[in-house]
């Protein structure tokens, strides 16, 4: 809805809503209302709900268009976010906490063999550096990428759903680990996104750097 109603020159934009088993009749009237395309996709893995987004950006059903932007279900659009729309690279925001830390990054980077980049960005909410370790509840993702993206995605998530509990890391980041792994591991090219395009609504007041209550949010997730 509030893709609809604050969406801007997007507000009549294709909006697919992935799910992954029976929709109640009087949600899929409201959708209908909405003008939302309901698709149904096979669950990704039975242990691990947000792993569900890499099938739908798969999906041959997002084929059509410049570009996709993919939306946890707990997101709220409150204006236009064409100006971030850049068809130049994947972009999605560095996550705002190392809730997967930089060292346990580099346990499983060590595990699969890969040679963990030096960290170039960093949390905004604790300074810690980070590679490319982000948040996927906003992304946009170029046509000319998408499948390129979703297969790599793929292709180290489930190796991560099923790594050994040696490696301690929290699971429920399972698919911003293979994400990671993804970017840093392809050619595809990565922009991080401002915090004004996936604005954190889980923290208090005070755990926000000041110059955020002077940004003008686009998404709040």
């Amino acid at each position: 809805m509030s893709v609809r109603w604050f969406g801007g020159s997007l507000g009549q934009a294709r909006f697919v809503l992935g799910c992954t088993g029976p929709v109640p009749s009087a949600a899929l009237e409201l959708f209908d209302h909405y003008d939302a395309e309901v698709v149904t996709i096979e669950r990704y893995d039975l242990t691990h709900g947000h792993s569900n987004k890499i099938a739908l950006l798969g999906s041959p059903i997002l084929e059509g268009h410049d570009i996709v932007v993919l939306l946890d279900c707990d997101t709220v659009v409150v204006q236009d976010p064409a100006p971030w729309l850049d068809p130049r690279a994947v972009a999605a925001k560095l996550a705002d906490l190392p809730t997967v830390s930089l060292v346990e990054l580099q346990a499983i980077f060590d595990h699969f063999k890969c040679a963990i980049p030096s960290p170039r960005y960093y949390h905004e909410l604790t300074g810690d550096a980070c590679i490319a370790y982000c948040n996927s509840g906003v992304m946009v993702v170029p046509e000319k990428y998408r499948l390129r993206l979703a297969n790599e995605w793929d292709y180290w998530n489930r190796p991560v759903l099923t790594l050994p509990e040696t490696l301690r890391f929290k699971r429920l980041h399972a698919d911003q680990v293979s994400l990671a792994l993804a970017l840093e591991n392809s050619e595809v090219p990565f922009a991080p996104l401002p915090p004004e395009m996936n604005m954190p609504a889980h923290c208090t007041a005070d755990a926000y750097p000041p110059r955020w209550q002077e940004l003008d949010t686009v998404i709040i997730h």
